[in-house]
């Protein structure tokens, strides 16, 4: 498989299509360890426990209906549908499709200094399993 530049990720919340208005997406799919170190050991040994995951996305702000603001002020706070693909095309196997709810727990509404392009970022974590699809 060759190298990847992320251009034209697909980022969807909520049901509503917000690629275009992303400017980072960050994915993390994480196992909780477990120490099981005991007496006598002269290294940490770890179980594999819970699995989690969490997202930060960037966002170019926009406060018209339908758009960035209104579309995560109403999902923050609930959990909410969150799917993220690579491309902004169909999921394959050279773009799979991450797909899981979340709980949007932190929403920065304005940020930005003088002379630049306001943005926002979300950050949200699990609300149940990720999973992932790789099309038909």
């Amino acid at each position: 498989m060759a190298e990847k530049i992320l251009k034209n990720a697909y980022v969807s919340v909520g049901g509503t299509d917000l690629s275009n208005r992303v400017r980072s997406v960050t994915l993390n799919d994480l196992t909780e360890l477990q120490d099981k170190t005991t007496m006598g050991c002269n290294t940490r040994a770890r179980k594999a426990g819970l699995n989690d995951w969490n997202v930060s996305v960037e966002f170019l702000q926009d406060y018209a209906a339908g758009s960035v603001h209104a579309t995560i002020k109403a999902a923050k706070g609930t959990s909410v549908a969150l799917v993220i693909r690579p491309e902004n095309a169909a999921a394959g196997a050279e773009n799979p499709e991450q797909s899981g709810n979340i709980v949007i727990e932190n929403y920065n509404p304005v940020a930005g200094a003088v002379g630049d392009l306001q943005t926002c970022t979300i950050s949200g974590q699990a609300d149940g399993d990720l999973s992932e699809s790789v099309g038909a």
